[in-house]
């Protein structure tokens, strides 16, 4: 599986727990590539969640990653 396919079906995942558990969820394709969203879920709770689908995450590239999306 390539990256982008894992990455949509780790955001799906995601999505349907959310949407499992009672949130209102949209995904939004561009995933912040120029929208007014700028996580890969949008949802009814105004949280940004950014999904990472990995087997070992180095969180703190990935929280440097996220500031600078954010900033």
């Amino acid at each position: 599986m390539n990256s982008k396919k894992k990455g949509n079906a780790g955001e799906n995942a995601f999505a349907n727990f959310l949407v499992r558990n009672g949130i209102k969820v949209w995904k939004d394709s561009a995933s912040g590539g120029g929208t007014n969203e700028k996580g890969d879920v949008g949802n009814n709770l105004n949280i940004h969640f950014e999904i990472k689908t990995v087997k070992k995450i180095n969180l703190l590239e990935v929280w440097i990653a996220v500031r600078t999306t954010v900033a």
